[in-house]
Formats: C-alpha cells, structure tokens, sequence
C-alpha cells in the first residue's frame, strides 16, 4: 500500500531542542496523531491540530525524511476565570520517511478546521495508467 513510506518514532524532547519553532525546553512535548490516506495521485497525510495556527507550523524535508514541527498556544486569557484546563501549550513533532514513489518537490499542505493535510504526490512513473495496444 505505502511501499516504504514510514511513520517514524523518535525522542520529540531531542527533536524539540533542535526546532526552530521551540521556546521552551520545560514545556510539554506531543506527537499529533495522523490518518494516512492513498489516492491514485498522492498520498495525503491528516494531523489533528487543534488550535493551532499556520504560522506556527514549519513543514521541511530533508534526505528523503518529511519533518511535522510546531507549537500549540493557548489563547488570551482576559475576561474570565479560569475554572478547569486540561488543553496545554505544547510543542509538537511528527516525522516520515518519504516512499521512493513520493514527489518530495511537489508536497503541500493545507489547515482547515484543526486538521492539517499535507499532499505528498506520487512521482508519475508510480501513477497507474493504461497503455493503448495500436493494431499494425
């Protein structure tokens, strides 16, 4: 299905420090869930992020790896008291090994209600098509 398309697990503390997203080393550190899905055309790849904000995400590619990095901010707090939280500022991380079949040049992402998907296309050759059989 994915080939060699991979989720990877690693230490988000040790990824955290490198970000440049990251602020604060005390703060807690998630890894968003995803939902892979494969089309003809691309794979797309669906991350619950609520509340957080495009320009709090930083998507990057490096040596065939797609890295997720990014920060979760609780908004304003004026007006009322604050009776109960269990929604925190946190730092997130997520990464993937891309699939040969992947156009790493070609990814895109897009946030829309809390879930950011990003659009990874296939490479052409790795696209089904059908082949015309010509009568000689």
């Amino acid at each position: 299905m994915f080939g060699k398309f991979a989720l990877k697990r690693e230490e988000p503390k040790a990824q955290v420090a490198s970000s440049p997203t990251a602020n604060h080393l005390d703060r807690p550190s998630r890894t968003p869930a995803v939902t892979l899905r494969e089309t003809e055309e691309a794979i797309l790849i669906d991350t619950d992020l609520p509340g957080v904000k495009a320009d709090q995400l930083q998507l990057s590619v490096n040596q065939g790896i797609l890295t997720l990095h990014g920060t979760v901010t609780v908004g304003e707090r004026n007006g009322f008291r604050l009776l109960h939280q269990e929604y925190e500022e946190a730092d997130f991380h997520r990464a993937f090994t891309l699939p040969d079949h992947g156009d790493a040049n070609g990814i895109s992402a897009s946030a829309k209600h809390g879930v950011v998907t990003i659009t990874l296309p296939k490479v052409k050759a790795a696209q089904p098509r059908r082949i015309a059989v010509s009568a000689n």
